[in-house]
């Protein structure tokens, strides 16, 4: 994982850790579905806890929640969860050869 300097809300506890992806104009968060198949941003406690649900195929930025609630917004989602605990592993579309839906579905959030 990158290191990246903190935000200044860490010490208020309400930093979370974010799941960023490369894209083709810089880093992006990354959005997946919950269990009922709404689009929705994740937000995580720890660096390590972002890790074991997601795997390590996404970079943990610590981000304020507000930054993390406007980040969501500006992609018009309106939906974040906090330390979800399961992630269904990434399913291959076979109508499309060398597809993959890399969109994890969360079974279960904790609040």
């Amino acid at each position: 994982m990158r290191d990246v300097e903190e935000p200044p809300d860490t010490y208020s506890g309400s930093r979370l850790y974010a799941p960023m992806l490369e894209g083709a104009y810089g880093m992006r968060l990354a959005l997946f579905r919950d269990r009922h198949g709404r689009v929705c941003a994740v937000g995580f406690s720890s660096a390590e806890g972002l890790e074991r649900v997601l795997g390590a195929g996404y970079e943990a930025w610590p981000l304020g929640r507000s930054v993390l609630r406007e980040l969501a917004e500006a992609r018009d989602v309106r939906r974040v969860l906090v330390d979800p605990v399961f992630a269904a592993a990434v399913v291959s579309n076979s109508a499309l050869p060398g597809c993959e839906v890399t969109v994890p579905v969360f079974l279960k959030e904790l609040r």
